[in-house]
């Protein structure tokens, strides 16, 4: 999971509990464990930081209607969880988004009898540069301000974000033809075609 802080040199070896409502979870019961879970990892950062879990392994995977109404064809799918700890990981707590195949396998373990996991994350916190493609199509009044219009690239897909990318560009080349005066009727899409920002 995104943000996840490192775990101790050489990893660690810990047993698993199923915990369905942390709000209901006895802190006392988690201690040194790996919390295993079908809420979003963020939700039991309270519970594991208090009774001293190891770690999560979190199944969440939503459902959005009309847009995603079941999980077939994701279940070698784990989910990118980019919301686990923000903007820093003060907690010392790492995480796991597990795939539904891997959490139906663990889940399966998990009914012969107890389950014990190693765990090695290998991670850090660092100052970087994130690059960023800009441009500018001038306006006729230099009082009017900006607009800004603006597509991320770094989550891993083409609804997020990069059909929204895409979309961008093609607004702004509309955009620099009509500031130019090409009409509509003479557009012709090309990857080539020449931009003007």
């Amino acid at each position: 999971v995104m943000h996840s802080a490192p775990s101790p040199e050489g990893g660690i070896r810990a047993g698993v509990l199923r915990v369905e409502d942390p709000d209901a979870a006895d802190p006392a019961s988690v201690a040194g464990k790996l919390l295993f879970t079908n809420r979003p990892a963020r939700e039991l950062i309270p519970l594991t930081v208090s009774g001293g879990a190891a770690g999560i392994l979190s199944e969440y995977f939503p459902l959005y209607p009309g847009v995603r109404d079941n999980l077939d064809g994701l279940d070698e799918i784990s989910r990118w969880d980019n919301d686990f700890k923000v903007p820093v990981n003060d907690t010392g707590l790492f995480a796991f988004s597990l795939s539904p195949r891997n959490a139906n396998r663990l889940r399966a373990e998990m009914e012969k009898g107890p389950v014990t996991l190693y765990a090695r994350v290998d991670t850090r916190f660092y100052d970087g540069e994130c690059s960023t493609v800009s441009g500018l199509l001038p306006g006729s009044d230099p009082e009017a301000g900006e607009i800004l219009l603006y597509g991320h690239l770094y989550e891993p897909g083409a609804e997020d974000n990069g059909s929204g990318c895409a979309m961008l560009l093609e607004l702004a080349r509309s955009l620099t033809r009509l500031v130019a005066g090409v009409s509509a009727s003479s557009w012709v899409t090309s990857a080539s075609g020449l931009w003007g920002i």
